[in-house]
This record gives C-alpha cells, sequence and structure tokens, in this order.
C-alpha cells in the first residue's frame, strides 16, 4: 500500500510547526490521506497553515500521521518532480516507520500524539474588526504563498478572534492566524514626523541645531 505525498507541499507547510519541545505532538506536519486526497496542515498555536490536494493517482495506503518536522527540514528533494510515495514498513517495537521513494529518500518515525481538531478553530464568521497581528507569523504567510507560487494573501480581521487567511481565492488552501492581545500596542509611536527619515548623524545634527536655537532664544 502506498500514498503520493507533494513534497514541495510538506516543505511550505512545515513552516508553521511548533519548535517548542513541550508541544512535541506540534513538532511536524499533520497529513491526512484518503484513496482520493491529501490534506497537510501545521500550526504552532499562533498560526496554522492547511492545504488539501487532489491526488495524481489513487492512494492505497490511507489514514493519518504527523511528520516529523526535523525530517521535513532535512528531506532534499530531487529535480524532475515533487512527489514521493510513501508506504509503512515495521519499526522497532512493533512501531510503524514511513519510508519515502522517489523525489526524496529516508524514512521517518511518525510523532506519536494527537494531533489538535484544528477545524473546531476555523471561524464560522468573521466581523471584520481591525486586529493586532504579529510580523514574524505574518512573514511566514508570506513564505508560504511564495513557496507554492500562490500569490498574494489576505488577513480577513476578526478583532479579538481567530482571522483566517485566504490566498488568492485559491480552493483547499487557507490559514489561521491569532491576534495579539494583551501585548498589542495601538497607540501612534511618539516620534517626530519631521525627524523620523533622517539617519543618526542628521537626528545628531538636527537635535544641536534645535539646542542652538533654544539658547539664542533664551539670550535674548
Amino acid at each position: 500500500m502506498q500514498a503520493s505525498i507533494n513534497i514541495a507541499t510538506l516543505k511550505a507547510v512545515n513552516l508553521a510547526a511548533s519548535t517548542e519541545e513541550t508541544r512535541y505532538w506540534l513538532k511536524g506536519v499533520y497529513v491526512e490521506v484518503t484513496a482520493t486526497t491529501v490534506t497537510y496542515t501545521a500550526t504552532n498555536g499562533h498560526i496554522l497553515l492547511s492545504r488539501r490536494e487532489d491526488s495524481l493517482e489513487p492512494n492505497t495506503l490511507t489514514g493519518s500521521w504527523i511528520i516529523p518536522s526535523d525530517f521535513i527540514k532535512a528531506a532534499k528533494p530531487g529535480r524532475g518532480t515533487d512527489y514521493a510515495t510513501m508506504t509503512t514498513v515495521p519499526g522497532p517495537n512493533d512501531s510503524k516507520m514511513l519510508a519515502f521513494t522517489g523525489t526524496i529518500t529516508g524514512m521517518a518515525a511518525p510523532i506519536d500524539g494527537t494531533f489538535p481538531d484544528y477545524r473546531r478553530i476555523i471561524p464560522a464568521t468573521v466581523d471584520g474588526k481591525p486586529g493586532q497581528y504579529d510580523g514574524n507569523y505574518t512573514g511566514i504567510f508570506a513564505k508560504f504563498a511564495k513557496a507554492l507560487d500562490l500569490g498574494y494573501f489576505n488577513i480577513h480581521h476578526n478583532g479579538n478572534e481567530p482571522a483566517p487567511v485566504t490566498f488568492n481565492t485559491r480552493q483547499g488552501v487557507y490559514g489561521i492566524i491569532m491576534p495579539l492581545r494583551d501585548n498589542a500596542v495601538t497607540a501612534t509611536p511618539a516620534w517626530d514626523a519631521a525627524t523620523v527619515m533622517l539617519s543618526p548623524d542628521e537626528k545628531g545634527a538636527a537635535a544641536q541645531a534645535a539646542h542652538a536655537a533654544e539658547l539664542a532664544r533664551e539670550a535674548a
């Protein structure tokens, strides 16, 4: 039994995987395989990326596994195809290993954990209220879109609730981003509009000129 896995998609979705050791079950990509589709999902608790793809050929291996992030990062796809064939083989202590052939070759032990029911956090409605979002995470969406040639992405603002992210009206691919809450800065930055674009040297010269002008006014 085997399944066809898109390694380019696997690596792109892996951008959203957690790096926290205490959340080991999130340190990989959750792959759900049916006879006709493969869905790739990852989350670090702050953002989520998911993409469902139709299979090129019917999959005879079906089920779900969490493929470790470290294995995905180390995988070096060959040229000519993005796809690898995934099978299961016996592992130590009666476990199952995932074996890959094709554009990558290797074996990975799936993470022994329960991936969260991510579909439950998908908002049923969006209120359009502005939200504050971490730029580090919005940058991941940009990298994901570029890696898979998805074009632009949209964050559908949803106030203090999870915000959906869509990609150029593409079907079968979406994201979620959690808003900043307690530490969000909403006040206007306390800068001087006249000097904000100046270099450090120019700002120093402007400060000295302002000080000299103040002394001249005091002496008058």
